[in-house]
Formats: structure tokens, sequence, C-alpha cells
């Protein structure tokens, strides 16, 4: 089938599409009209309006400044394109409309060819609390506070803030610093007498019962420091608990394992991979 519309018709026909927010027909029937005139410069600004990639946004703008150097808006809305470019941002931002270009209007003939619904509203342009420099459309699901998107994290009921997203983490797994210290404090301390008394068995057994004996000691001690550590925690979880105990049993258990019996340091592996497969 023939196209048979003429550039204007096609001009309107992007133009109106563009206002109720449908771009994909509108950039199909700027695409057609630059083919149809490519020495155009409204249909190539045109275009460019309703492009989303910055970078052939870009190219439409200087093809339509190549062609009509005095268009003011084309000009105005390259700069804003090269400002984000130099940015590194690839997309024009969603919702955004600063660097839509109205070209030279071609109007019908009459009001009547051109009857549209009136466009939804946009919504208003804010900035992260967290990173005011920043400018959004998102809001946090929970206190409603605009974030942008390195900020929100997807749940299952929408996006939200770090604040409401620590809010809603179970309570043990909420560790304050003082419990950091304390769990490091007692890795410290049984890492120091629990290896020490590791040394003195293994050195009277050979490789393989001592082996055994690592295995089993070390699952039986890392499950006590665990107890232990709960009863002085209010049984507190997560990764800061895991690197506070691991780290401090292996800065007290490992340079004895190594001073006396290299074979206690199987014993020290197997307490830590306890440890932190506990407090999870």
């Amino acid at each position: 089938m023939t196209d048979t519309r003429t550039l204007n018709d096609l001009l309107n026909e992007g133009r109106a599409a563009a206002l109720v927010g449908d771009n994909f027909v509108a950039r199909t029937a700027f695409r057609r009209a630059t083919e149809l005139d490519p020495q155009n410069a409204s249909a190539w600004a045109e275009l460019a309006g309703v492009t989303p990639m910055l970078a052939l946004k870009r190219t439409k703008l200087q093809q339509a400044l190549a062609l009509d150097p005095d268009m003011t808006a084309a000009a105005l809305a390259l700069r804003e394109v090269e400002r984000m470019l130099g940015e590194g941002l690839t997309l024009a931002p969603a919702l955004r409309r600063s660097t839509v270009v109205v070209a030279e209007e071609i109007r019908p003939e009459t009001e009547a060819d051109l009857v549209v619904d009136p466009p939804p509203p946009l919504p208003d342009v804010m900035f992260c609390y967290r990173h005011p420099d920043r400018e959004t459309v998102l809001r946090c699901n929970a206190c409603e506070r605009p974030i942008c998107t390195r900020c929100a994290t997807l749940t299952p009921v929408g996006q939200i803030c770090p604040e409401c997203r620590d809010a809603r983490r179970p309570t043990n797994y909420k560790v304050a610093p003082p419990q950091i210290i304390y769990a490091a404090l007692i890795g410290l301390a049984l890492g120091g007498v629990m290896t020490f008394a590791a040394v003195y068995v293994m050195t009277f057994v050979g490789l393989f019962i001592g082996i055994i004996l690592a295995f089993f000691l070390g699952q039986l001690s890392g499950e006590a420091i665990v107890r232990l550590t709960d009863r002085v925690t209010r049984s507190k979880r997560g990764r800061p608990m895991q690197l506070a105990l691991g780290i401090s049993f292996g800065l007290a258990g490992v340079p004895l394992a190594l001073l006396f019996e290299p074979l206690a340091l199987a014993f020290v592996g197997f307490v830590i991979h306890r440890m932190v497969t506990q407090l999870r």
C-alpha cells in the first residue's frame, strides 16, 4: 500500500502522538517525514525530540542545525544533550521534555484537522533526599521521600529508600558497634585459649587422628562460641558479626598454630567455618 501522506500530515501526526505520550508512533511519523524530505530541518528537530538515546538525539539535532543554523530551540536542546552526555548519561531523563524541540509549527488549515485528547500531566522533577544533585521522579513507597535509582531497592511492594530498608530488617540483624566489639573480644579470648588447647592435644596424636579431632573439636568449639556470643549480644546475626568473630578468632589462633603445631590450623579453620555458618 502506497503511503500518500504529505510532509505536513506526517509532522502533524507525529506531534499529536508525542502530545499524548506515544513516542513510538511519533518517531515513526517523524522518521518517515525525514525520508520524504531529508532537507527539512523541522522534521529532524521533531525526530530528535522523541528520540530517547542521547547519542542519536545529538546526531539528529546536529543535522537540523546543519540545515537551519538559526533554529534557536535546536541549539539550546543540543547544548543540554551535550551536558548530559558529559555526565555519563546514555538515555534522556524519563518523563522530562527539557530537550524536546518544538520546531516551526506547520499548523493544519483548520483546528478540526488536529483533535487530540489533553496530555497527561507530567510529574514534578524532584531531587533525591540523599543525593541533592540528582534529579528523579521516584519516591520511596514507605516514606514518600524522593530517591534516585542508585538509592532505590526493589521489593515486592515497590522501591524503598535505604533508611526504610534498614528499618524493615529483623531486629537481630541490626548490629550496633558495641556488639561488634563484644564479639571481637570473645573471638580473641577464646581463639587463644581454644587453639592452645587444640595444640596441646594434637601434639600427641598422628596426622589422621589429628584431622578427625580438628573437625569434631572445631565444630563443637564454633557452636559454643556462637552460643556464648548470642547471650552477650542478644542473638545478633549478619555480616558484621561474622567478620568480627571470624577475624578475631583467626588473629588469636593462627599465630599459635603456626608457632607450635601447624596441624591446629585445621582446627582454627573448622571453628571459623562453623561460626560463620551459624551467624548468617
